[in-house]
């Protein structure tokens, strides 16, 4: 009885760990930093083209370790929000995981 339970725990300690999505934010200068301003729903996402503003890239960000793909986008809104961005940018996926530009617009309103 104590075996199953062990298990159990193990199991349901696996299936959590497993539904989290972990990302990284990598500046392209890191002796810059920018404010957060956004919400992760604020951020603009751009998957087939280029915004029409002008903007700055200011790092790449990654994200993995899930099969959603909106939890994959949202993942990465939230790391672009966070490090200051306003959009993200040339989203490049695989399985579990997904790779952006994150971008912040010249001209702020």
């Amino acid at each position: 009885m104590k075996s199953l339970r062990f298990f159990t725990i193990i199991f349901f300690l696996f299936l959590t760990i497993s539904c989290v999505v972990n990302g990284h934010f990598a500046a392209s200068d890191v002796s810059k930093k920018y404010v957060a301003n956004k919400t992760p729903d604020q951020i603009l996402v751009y998957r087939s083209q280029v915004p029409k503003k002008k903007f700055i890239e200011i790092g790449i960000v990654h994200v993995c370790c899930s099969n959603n793909a909106g939890k994959l986008v949202y993942a990465l809104k939230k790391k672009a929000a966070y490090s200051g961005g306003d959009a993200i940018i040339q989203l490049e996926s695989s399985p579990e995981m997904m790779t952006a530009t994150v971008i912040r617009f010249i001209e702020r309103k």
